[in-house]
């Protein structure tokens, strides 16, 4: 996983900085023709083997912009856009997340919404120049290519259905108004290969079903022509990807009213599991300082994940620069905005349960044994309570980013689809559903003898119950406000006792966060007729309401 790649991943970096509609990719001059690339097949290996490189890239949208460093930058934008992440540094707004936060410009004039369509359709059209060059009929290396592309593509529209398409919030989290009802059951629009340019400039937004069906067409194909792809994990989907992602979109078949696609995501999601052969990761393999989060080859638990090589990154332009708190480099060591947990979701952790080891307790050492990387003397000395240890430096270097950030980034681990399944399975035996969840966590995640039990008496109270396992387990990854958007599940920041800072602590109690539903770039209206202000989401900037200390 830590070899370097021997690949150009500027064949996809030249991409410009919106393109829901067809823009070329590859610039002219320097770079292989499609005739070219059809009679070449090394240029061809070299294209699909772009596309997981360009996602974790640093500067692939936004050279100047410290938080532009592709797939993990998006996961930690959704994830500040939730409640479980506090920012406890002595300058908050040291933390370059903080608009995400705060719930500020939002709407389609700021790049903060631009991000997402603009990184996306970027890599969309990675893999539909793979998809152009490769027969359908190829076999062997081109087969497994194409399959490749067909599933990284599924990966792409199925984060930007869930990230774009609207769900209503509840009015009384809201200040003013906020209403979807020009837009509700619209997604993004859909590029193909074949898509010309003359359909891009007007291409609307797809409907949810119309949306879905696309993305399992694209997952039925990659399942077909990665039948025999070997490896079941790594950086190039396996065919457990590929019924991970079909877990995932099932999900969101079954919310939008059909019911059937719960009992697909169950499927799938079991299939996954016993397909990877992958298994949740253990205490030791959480808990080691040199590999915990960083390195793809220390557990048997990440079915896909993309390594990060010197090549890709910058001192500031990485993960661990804003959310490893060992990093002296970057942002997130205690001098400025230091990362940790919430301190609600910290206390409702069981002192039996493993996981609680990656924050650092109120009580430090008192409470457990931390294997602090760097000066640990220093570092138990100046942080603050509930900072995160869950992502370690490469090799528990601390001083030098060339090393200490060079890690492997999880795209999906095992422990998600256990999650899945329990989830579509509550829908129709919440017995079942409770049985699953227990077993997951007695089995996996509780420590001396203890044993977890599932309260909850009906279905919502299983979801809440169900999530709350989850934000823990996937802290920090870019999981959960997917299922939290799904789910109609809220956040509370601001509260008595509460380790956010002020000026993050809003609140949305009752259910889904109206800055979920992402505003499209209003450069996209420029080149898109379909798309106007009549048809994007709402403006959520401001919207939800700033705790008032009582």
């Amino acid at each position: 996983m830590k070899s370097i790649l021997k690949i150009s991943a500027a064949l996809l970096l030249a991409a410009p900085v919106f393109t829901g509609c067809i823009k070329e990719t590859f610039p002219k001059g320097g770079t292989p023709t499609a005739g070219q690339v059809a009679s070449n097949e090394a240029a061809t290996k070299a294209l699909i083997a772009a596309l997981p490189a360009s996602m974790v890239t640093a500067g692939t949208v936004r050279p100047a912009d410290q938080t532009d460093f592709g797939i993990a930058s998006i996961g930690l934008r959704t994830d500040f856009m939730c409640g479980d992440i506090a920012v406890m540094g002595d300058n908050a707004t040291y933390c370059h997340f903080s608009g995400y936060a705060r719930n500020q410009f939002q709407d389609s004039r700021y790049v903060m919404p631009a991000y997402f369509w603009q990184a996306y359709y970027q890599w969309i059209e990675g893999a539909n120049k793979v998809i152009r060059l490769i027969s359908p009929e190829a076999e062997g290396d081109m087969k497994a290519a194409l399959g490749h592309a067909y599933a990284f593509r599924a990966k792409y529209y199925l984060d930007l259905a869930r990230l774009f398409e609207p769900k209503a919030p509840h009015a009384e989290d809201i200040d003013g108004t906020y209403d979807i009802s020009n837009v509700k059951g619209l997604t993004v629009p859909i590029v193909k290969e074949s898509t010309t340019e003359a359909e891009a400039k007007n291409n609307p937004r797809a409907s949810h079903k119309d949306m879905y069906d696309f993305i399992l067409s694209d997952l039925k194909m990659a399942e077909t022509l990665l039948a025999e792809y070997a490896p079941k994990r790594g950086m190039m989907p396996s065919l457990g990807v590929v019924y991970g992602l079909c877990a995932r979109a099932y999900l969101e078949v079954g919310a939008g009213g059909d019911a059937a696609g719960y009992t697909k995501a169950a499927e799938y999601a079991r299939k996954a599991i016993e397909v990877s052969g992958c298994t949740p990761m253990t205490q030791q393999q959480w808990e080691d300082p040199a590999t915990a989060f960083n390195n793809a080859d220390a557990n048997n638990s990440w079915i896909w994940s993309l390594p990060v090589t010197a090549s890709q990154l910058g001192n500031l332009h990485n993960m661990f620069a804003h959310f490893c708190s060992e990093a002296v480099w970057g942002y997130a060591d205690y001098h400025y905005a230091m990362i940790g947990i919430d301190r609600a979701l910290y206390e409702s952790i069981n002192e039996n349960d493993f996981r609680k080891h990656a924050f650092l307790d109120p009580k430090k050492w008192d409470y457990y044994n931390y294997k602090i990387n760097g000066d640990a003397q220093d570092y138990m000395a100046n942080t603050k309570p509930y900072a995160s240890l869950k992502f370690r430096p490469c090799n528990g270097e601390t001083q030098e980013w060339t090393i200490g950030a060079l890690n492997d980034y999880p795209l999906m681990r095992v422990e998600e689809m256990y999650f899945i399944e329990m989830e579509a399975v509550a829908q129709t035996d919440l017995a079942k559903a409770k049985s699953l969840l227990e077993t997951y966590m007695n089995s996996y995640r509780m420590i001396n003898g203890a044993t977890y039990s599932c309260k909850a008496a009906n279905l919502e109270d299983f979801h809440k119950e169900m999530m709350l396992q989850k934000r823990i387990e996937f802290f920090g990854e870019g999981i959960v406000m997917y299922d939290l958007k799904r789910l109609d599940i809220g956040f509370v920041r601001g509260y008595k006792g509460t380790n956010q800072p002020t000026i993050f602590a809003l609140n949305c109690p009752n259910g889904r966060s109206p800055q979920w539903n992402i505003v499209i770039t209003r450069a996209e209206f420029q080149n898109n007729t379909a798309i106007t202000d009549q048809l994007n989401n709402p403006d959520p900037s401001g919207k939800l309401r700033q705790w008032d200390g009582r």
